[in-house]
């Protein structure tokens, strides 16, 4: 399953956001990245999108639909279907309560552990095992791998994953070549990201791009409605 259309509206700060996830070719895109100043609701996106795919309710004046693309079936989702949707979804967070040690390296299946070290490696990050089995992480490392384990890790290939600012913690080197390193984990999962960082934005295709801005913006009605 994959988003391609997605109408918010009501929803926390966002009055009416209507975007267009299509490629050159009108498939869904693989990757979507959310960018604009601090308080235009790049997060609360997010949050819409988990709120519908993962069954959440309606409540108040707020409506959230889209349709997607599902075993080449296109379908509708909303507040009112969404426990129906299916969607094998994950929003990674660096607040999550992963522990990585000794004892967890042991429970990592062996095609896991392969596809971790792969990436690890690709980053720069040549002792990730050891550093890993030690317990011993940088806050760096310690964000990496709360966003590698649970794509890699899944027992099915997720459909969408969410991440708000995968950014946080990391060197710009890596920044440059993360999203390139976790879509290698995942190669059929759609990214939908919430990010600050120039250098992950300049990674990205130019229609994968989307700059939101607050109503108030000269920007805000470009190509909508007046």
């Amino acid at each position: 399953m994959r988003i391609y259309y997605l109408h918010i509206s009501n929803f926390r700060n966002i009055n009416k956001l209507i975007l267009d996830f299509k490629d050159g070719n009108w498939n869904p895109m693989d990757c979507i990245y959310f960018a604009g100043d601090m308080g235009v609701g790049k997060t609360s996106v997010l949050d819409a999108i988990y709120k519908v795919l993962s069954g959440g309710s309606s409540w108040g004046k707020e409506a959230i639909d889209g349709r997607c693309m599902d075993r080449g079936r296109m379908r509708w989702f909303n507040t009112t279907t969404a426990k129906d949707t299916g969607c094998k979804l994950a929003y990674l967070s660096q607040y999550s309560a992963l522990v990585i040690n000794e004892k967890w390296l042991q429970t990592v299946k062996h095609e896991h552990f392969v596809a971790i070290e792969a990436m690890a490696h690709a980053l720069g990050w040549k002792t990730w095992a050891a550093d890993c089995k030690r317990g011993r992480l940088t806050s760096g490392q310690q964000a990496l791998m709360k966003m590698a384990v649970p794509i890699a890790c899944a027992p099915e290939p997720l459909d969408v994953v969410l991440i708000d600012e995968p950014e946080l913690h990391l060197r710009l080197s890596i920044q440059t070549h993360l999203m390139a390193q976790l879509r290698k984990l995942s190669p059929t999962t759609q990214f939908i990201v919430a990010t600050n960082s120039e250098e992950i934005l300049q990674m990205a295709l130019s229609y994968e791009r989307f700059i939101l801005v607050n109503d108030g913006d000269q920007r805000a009605n470009v190509g909508g409605d007046e």
